[in-house]
């Protein structure tokens, strides 16, 4: 997937979870894009519904770790929520499970 693909997806998204015009969301979307690799990964969420969400693998950029050793497990993959931090939400970690992730690109 083409890297302005990937910054209209995350504009649309800022868009709905916010109040912010779509001038000021393709910037946000566009200086994200600028400091990280992005991803659009689509994946199977704990009740079954799918999701699809615009992540960042280089989450310590977003949120630093917080003490303590990690629970995640083997096949665990942790993310950034790049909507969730652009919208300024305090915890932007997501993660799932790589047998749950139907595409990823």
């Amino acid at each position: 997937m083409k890297r302005i693909s990937k910054v209209n997806i995350l504009a649309a998204q800022i868009m709905k979870a916010s109040s912010t015009t779509r001038s000021d969301a393709m910037r946000t979307a566009w200086k994200l894009s600028a400091t990280t690799n992005i991803q659009v990964v689509t994946f199977r969420k704990k009740d079954n519904s799918l999701t699809t969400r615009v992540v960042s693998r280089e989450w310590t950029k977003f949120q630093a770790p917080r003490g303590g050793e990690s629970k995640a497990v083997a096949n665990q993959i942790i993310f950034a929520d790049l909507v969730k931090y652009a919208t300024g939400e305090t915890n932007v970690i997501i993660s799932t499970f790589t047998d749950k992730i139907i595409s990823l690109a």
